[in-house]
């Protein structure tokens, strides 16, 4: 899909959201777990000029159901408690920004599908789901199939998987985009997508 897009504007998208130890391995399956949002990342690109960035876009978000941040989030994004308290708005304050942002592109990608705990977040603040992210496009599923990822290369490390240097912050919601645009826009110079 990426491969048909010549000219305009499109979005790669990053989120972060809530996590404890064993949370992933156990999908968040705990009644008080919840995947909710606390940063939302992008970048827009021009695909005709290149895949450069012309834009970006960055909230962070204030989880309802568990403020708190663990210490293991904290940990893992550098995302600290101060920065969702003095900075952070609500989720459906986030997703009305966040959707003006996408307004015009004519793509929208994400790594692994975030898509899909966008809508978690939406149900969990009964906002319902804009249908522009039905315009969402699995970057990672694509890569899988052209054999240039393995089943775990996740966003953070992508540049580094492809050969590329990248000094963004690993698990950020703004450095994964960053990471994943840099990765198409090698891929694309090369002819490969």
């Amino acid at each position: 899909m990426i491969r048909t897009i010549k000219q305009g504007a499109i979005v790669v998208y990053d989120c972060e959201w809530t996590s404890w130890p064993g949370a992933q391995d156990s999908n968040w399956s705990l009644p008080w777990q919840h995947k909710e949002i606390i940063q939302i990342g992008a970048v827009k690109l021009d695909v005709g000029d290149g895949f450069r960035e012309i834009d970006s876009f960055e909230r962070f978000v204030r989880p309802q159901r568990n403020p708190e941040l663990s210490d293991y989030i904290i940990e893992l994004t550098g995302i600290t408690q101060s920065q969702i308290d003095q900075h952070g708005v609500s989720f459906p304050m986030a997703l009305a920004d966040f959707t003006g942002f996408l307004s015009d592109a004519e793509m929208v990608l994400s790594y692994g599908g975030d898509a899909s705990v966008i809508e978690q977040n939406c149900v969990l603040t009964g906002v319902p789901k804009p249908g522009i992210f039905l315009k969402e496009h699995d970057v990672r599923q694509t890569l899988k199939e052209l054999g240039f990822i393995t089943r775990t290369t996740v966003s953070s490390n992508l540049p580094a998987h492809l050969g590329l240097e990248h000094f963004e912050h690993p698990h950020n919601a703004l450095g994964d985009a960053r990471a994943v645009a840099a990765s198409i826009r090698h891929l694309r110079k090369a002819s490969h997508i």
